[in-house]
């Protein structure tokens, strides 16, 4: 009779685990995917100088364009879902925080905390892409590169690589306007909880009878 409590127990802390791990797993596909990418772009502008001419060149970044379009389009349900996580766990604290164990708070915190680090370093790739272009702008105004990579740097800026959720490009700004947006909802949310916990306290000590008045009573 014992054994079927317990049974229990290990299946709701399972059950309870399991939706962590999953978006853990999640946000960690996506930032290595992030990092590859950033560091893939990051390195072209300073290869340029070692490309044999201008086509090599522009053929070598639009393989790059093109993985960076294929990892966007892979990624983009992936990133969506992990920035609903992060809001629905940050407004479920909320609700949860006065009932929840502290070790709990904390690893939801360490998780929601995690996942918007990965959504920045998404965001990251879009910006890095940006950059390239003045990168080889400054090497081309330096001398270190010929005229002709002019063309190049049309190239880069027409092929408008970075990453996109939805049509809608992935960018710092764009992440964080959302954050200052989802921080304001949550701020809201808690000046009305707590608003809501003092009104019930002050109704529980007043025993939630009207006062009757002595002209009343006689």
């Amino acid at each position: 009779a014992l054994e079927a409590p317990n049974a229990y127990a290990r299946m709701h802390g399972f059950l309870s685990i399991l939706p962590s791990a999953t978006f853990a797993a999640t946000a960690f596909y996506v930032l290595f995917w992030a990092r590859g990418l950033i560091c893939m772009v990051d390195s072209f502008p300073s290869q340029v100088a070692g490309f044999a001419d201008i086509t090599t060149a522009a053929r070598a970044w639009e393989v790059r364009a093109a993985l960076i379009r294929v990892a966007s389009a892979s990624l983009e349900n992936s990133i969506a879902l992990l920035g609903c996580f992060a809001v629905t766990s940050a407004f479920a604290l909320l609700f949860d925080a006065r009932h929840a164990a502290l070790w709990k708070i904390a690893s939801n915190l360490g998780l929601v905390g995690y996942v918007l680090h990965v959504l920045f370093q998404a965001a990251a790739v879009t910006g890095t892409c940006k950059s390239v272009a003045p990168a080889i702008n400054s090497q081309i105004c330096s001398g270190r590169l010929d005229m002709a990579h002019y063309l190049l740097v049309k190239l880069v800026q027409s092929s408008e690589a970075g990453m996109n959720v939805h049509g809608a490009p992935l960018t710092k700004g764009a992440f964080l306007r959302a954050l200052q947006l989802a921080c304001m909802a949550l701020v809201g949310t808690a000046v009305n909880i707590i608003g809501l916990q003092s009104l019930s306290v002050s109704l529980g000590q007043g025993g939630g009878t009207p006062s009757t008045s002595p002209a009343d009573s006689t």
